[in-house]
């Protein structure tokens, strides 16, 4: 099996778990918590690999780099679990938040995708997920994403706000909820 390391992935900015007036951590976000995620995750936009992104790697996986590793997940964990204290998971593997989700550990797959919600991707359909980014908004037939580790106008490795479509058959797509 395939690991994809990906990174997202901020520091408290008063919604952790147990901080006056967030939800317990075992509790759905709200939809202002929703909308922290894709704030957090915007204000993040144009920050390439190196030096300047290497901080979506923390905790147990801060050996890793964004020049050599992919960091998608890594950057939603920073986004939703470092920063924001909603969900417990600190991942840097795309197939680790798949995992968590099919086994409803914090997380779950969802048929209805809202704001904040994560995007995984598996480019090639070979079963293996690829890529996560974090979900901004849906339209009719496309998704608005916030991704690390994503092609972008300054650099192919960077976090980026994308719009894909989401009505071909190009790729498989899931999406994810935090409990």
């Amino acid at each position: 099996r395939k690991l994809t390391i990906a990174a997202i992935p901020l520091t408290a900015v008063g919604l952790m778990a147990g901080a006056p007036g967030a939800a317990p951590a075992d509790a759905a976000p709200t939809d202002p918590e929703r909308q922290k995620i894709v704030e957090t995750a915007e204000s993040q936009v144009g920050t390439v690999a190196g030096p300047d992104a290497d901080k979506y790697f923390y905790g147990e996986w801060d050996y890793l780099n964004t020049s050599d590793d992919a960091w998608c997940a890594g950057f939603t964990s920073w986004v939703t679990q470092d920063q924001l204290g909603l969900q417990p998971h600190n991942e840097v593997g795309v197939e680790a938040y798949v995992d968590l989700a099919e086994a409803n550990n914090g997380l779950s797959l969802t048929t209805e995708p809202k704001t904040g919600d994560f995007i995984v991707y598996d480019w090639d359909k070979n079963g293996v997920w690829d890529h996560i980014g974090i979900v901004k908004s849906i339209g009719d037939g496309t998704v608005t994403t916030i991704e690390g580790n994503t092609s972008g106008p300054k650099a192919d490795s960077q976090v980026a706000e994308k719009q894909r479509d989401t009505s071909g058959t190009d790729f498989t797509l899931q999406y994810i909820t935090i409990n």
